[in-house]
């Protein structure tokens, strides 16, 4: 809870911070290199307004933004980047590298919101032409999509480099070189400083994203996925009708996750720790978070069983509801069977009576998960009556 308290309290004073350093910073930069108080005013008003739609947009994911810190220090780098622009010549400014390093710290709406303002800010600052903004955002946005997702397996840094400057390449030449089909030595030296300050912050800055980021909690999603993890093996001894609910949820959760394209790893873990809490206290959703960052589990991992617990009614990520779904298939099912011993379980009308529970309660109404991906959900638990009799 506290944690919590300290990282909305976080955002609160980053959006603050991000608004005054925003219209400080470029009002201040319009003064000194205009002397324009119509303009000065006119880049306060758009980027107030600009950055404000930024807060926003963090405010309504905030739930999944980690450190506010960093998005802070990534977008103030990008904003200097911005104000040293307006003193370079067009396209020299490694834009695109300060824009990338947000998003990648942030997410994919946040980024585009703040290098939008930042492509913005160059070309109002050094009163470039529309093409200098279409090169920067473009570009920019076509590095975000490529890093779009990521993971410890398929994040790669050479070969979305080398798309990137290809990329780069080819847009500045049909902005600029065909426009006035002519090529000067500004028109080669600038861009290609530019481009190469771009890949030269890029490598670096992906290597220690990578490196400090990504696959930092390899070995430790390894550890604890293990079932002779020893919190599991203490849930085993003291409780072993909810070990057996875990491992059997967690099975069903790797299966879905992995049909998905989502982070199996987070997602089995998700199954095996929703409820590890119970080691403490019958209210094991209260004890949850303590015992999982005294073992230094992951954040992903602490923040996706909060969203599993009881206390949330509407889980805002597929993977909390594949786990939450498989939780509910598997209790369901094992609490028939106990009644029931002998009686034959009709799964696929058992699944869809879940299912339209789930809907007639709107829990999925905050949810990122697509209806194809819910429907794709729902075929694949059907797919596994065959393990269900192994409840028995």
């Amino acid at each position: 809870m506290e944690e919590r308290k300290r990282k909305e309290t976080g955002f609160i004073t980053v959006g603050i911070l991000i608004v005054i350093a925003t219209a400080g910073l470029t009002g201040s930069v319009s003064w000194f290199l205009r002397g324009s108080a119509t303009e000065t005013v006119r880049n306060i008003v758009v980027n107030m307004t600009g950055s404000g739609i930024l807060v926003y947009i963090m405010e309504v994911y905030k739930k999944e933004l980690k450190n506010p810190g960093r998005i802070l220090f990534s977008y103030l780098a990008g904003l200097f980047a911005c104000a040293g622009g307006a003193f370079l010549p067009s396209f020299v400014m490694p834009l695109l590298s300060f824009g990338l390093i947000f998003m990648l710290l942030s997410n994919f709406a946040c980024g585009i919101c703040a290098y939008a303002l930042f492509c913005i800010n160059i070309t109002l600052l050094s009163s470039s032409a529309t093409d200098v903004f279409f090169y920067f955002f473009i570009t920019g946005l076509f590095a975000m999509a490529v890093y779009v997702h990521t993971s410890e397996d398929d994040f790669q840094i050479v070969r979305p480099l080398i798309m990137i400057s290809c990329i780069s390449v080819v847009l500045y030449t049909a902005l600029s070189v065909l426009k006035f089909f002519k090529l000067t030595v500004n028109m080669v030296i600038n861009p290609a400083i530019g481009l190469f300050l771009n890949i030269f912050i890029l490598s670096i800055a992906l290597y220690v994203y990578k490196k400090n980021v990504v696959v930092v909690y390899k070995e430790k999603y390894k550890e604890i996925n293990d079932t002779e993890f020893a919190l599991l093996r203490q849930l085993k001894n003291q409780n072993k009708d909810v070990y057996f609910l875990a491992i059997h949820t967690a099975y069903l959760s790797d299966r879905i996750a992995g049909n998905l394209g989502l982070d199996r790893d987070l997602v089995k873990c998700g199954a095996y720790y929703r409820r590890i809490g119970i080691l403490m206290d019958e209210n094991y959703y209260e004890k949850n978070r303590e015992l999982m960052e005294k073992n230094k589990f992951p954040p992903d991992l602490i923040d996706l069983v909060e969203e599993c617990s009881p206390l949330n009614l509407h889980p805002k990520h597929k993977e909390a509801v594949i786990v939450l779904l498989s939780d509910m298939v598997i209790s369901s099912i094992t609490e028939q069977i106990h009644n029931s011993p002998e009686a034959q379980i009709d799964y696929k009308k058992e699944i869809d009576s879940i299912i339209s529970d789930i809907q007639k309660k709107a829990m999925l109404n905050e949810c990122n998960i697509t209806v194809n991906e819910f429907e794709q959900v729902q075929k694949y638990f059907k797919e596994e009556t065959l393990y269900y009799d192994f409840l028995r």
